[in-house]
C-alpha cells in the first residue's frame, strides 16, 4: 500500500500552507503528487476547499520533518496514512486515503475548475 502525508509548511514561525503529498505507484524518486492547501484546511468527509498543484516531491518527504534548504522554512507532519491513487489525469486526481488512527477511510477528488482554480472535495469512502 502506498502512503500519504500532510505537512505544515512553516515560514517565519507561521503556518504558510499545508502540503498534501500522495505516493504514486512508481519507484521514481520524485513520485509524490503534491498539492498546496490553505493552512486552515481539514481533510474530513464533506470538506471542500481550493488547492494548488505543486511540482512532484521526492519520496523522502513521506518521513521528513524539519528545516528545508535555501531558508524555505520547515515542515511538520500533521497527518499520515495509507493511500491509493485511483485516477491521475491532467485536470483531475482521485484517491482513497486511510488516515492513521481513523476508524474509516475517505475519498478525495482534486480537479481543475473553470479558469485556473483547483478544488479538493473529500467524501466518506464507499
Amino acid at each position: 500500500m502506498k502512503r500519504f502525508v500532510v505537512l505544515e509548511h512553516v515560514i517565519g514561525g507561521v503556518v504558510d500552507h499545508l502540503d498534501l503529498l500522495l505516493e504514486r505507484a512508481s519507484n521514481e524518486e520524485y513520485r509524490l503528487l503534491a498539492f498546496r492547501l490553505p493552512p486552515e484546511s481539514v481533510l474530513a468527509p464533506g470538506s471542500v476547499f481550493l488547492c494548488t498543484p505543486a511540482e512532484s516531491h521526492r519520496a523522502l518527504y513521506l518521513d521528513y520533518e524539519g528545516a528545508l534548504s535555501r531558508e524555505r522554512g520547515e515542515v511538520r507532519r500533521v497527518a499520515e496514512g495509507a493511500c491509493c491513487v485511483n485516477c491521475e489525469e491532467p485536470d483531475r486526481v482521485k484517491a482513497h486515503l486511510w488516515p492513521s488512527g481513523a476508524a474509516q477511510g475517505m475519498c478525495i477528488e482534486i480537479r481543475k475548475s473553470a479558469g485556473a482554480a483547483w478544488s479538493l472535495q473529500c467524501e466518506n469512502a464507499e
